[in-house]
């Protein structure tokens, strides 16, 4: 699919007059056809993943996907994990980070100290054996994800209680929007005395995010 100057600048959300600059420094691939300047979809699309440049059309998904998207999804996507073993906080995240199912862009060393240092910040052990970590500032070229992991020992998280912790949600949004949305619903679920009796006893999965299907079902 041939797009012309006008059809760019919407999908950039820019000026006309930026794009003609681009085309004049050879800046931006496009050719003459007929006299008039076109650029094939595809090479566009590749053209602005290269520069870090979202077109529009991409941020009008990844907005509806923040403002929809669900715990039980983001569980899915983060997966589920038992046994993650580790001795102290460092060595448990630092575990979790090498599990995690993560697009080849993403540096897992990056996003490890990213979560040390929200540690550091203050504890994300919000008590009852439960911990919810999370960089303190979104990751370029994340998808919204929630990876659970199940610890093989617990372990002192400085928690706001004081208890050991057995389960870690990591948390990671593409944005500050879906960030909240997510954590509001894992909120929620963490809130039902039931589902925290569920979650020390869990060894399935499926039965977890079934668990949570139903909980999200509740919410209005």
């Amino acid at each position: 699919m041939e797009l012309d100057v006008r059809d760019v600048a919407k999908l950039m959300d820019l000026p006309e007059i930026t794009i003609l600059r681009w085309i004049k420094q050879g800046k931006i691939p496009f050719y003459l056809k007929n006299g008039k300047y076109v650029i094939d979809k595809k090479k566009l699309v590749s053209w602005a993943k290269l520069h870090n440049i979202k077109l529009k059309e991409k941020q009008e998904k990844e907005k509806e996907e923040d403002e929809l998207i669900t715990l039980h999804t983001a569980i899915e996507r983060g997966g589920v994990h038992f046994g993650l073993k580790g001795e102290n906080v460092h060595e448990v995240l630092k575990n979790a980070v090498e599990l995690l199912n993560l697009p080849p862009d993403v540096n897992k060393a990056e996003l490890l100290e990213k979560l040390i240092q929200r540690e550091e910040l203050c504890s994300t052990g919000i008590g009852e054996g439960v911990a919810i970590p999370h960089p303190r500032h979104t990751i370029a070229g994340l998808k919204n994800m929630v990876a659970v992991f199940f610890l093989e020992k617990e372990i002192d998280f400085n928690s706001v209680d004081g208890k050991p912790v057995f389960v870690l949600f990591i948390i990671l949004a593409s944005s500050t929007k879906a960030h909240l949305r997510i954590l509001s619903r894992l909120s929620y679920c963490l809130r039902n005395k039931e589902f925290l009796k569920f979650l020390k006893e869990c060894k399935n999965a499926s039965e977890l995010i079934d668990q949570v299907k139903k909980l999200e079902s509740e919410i209005r």
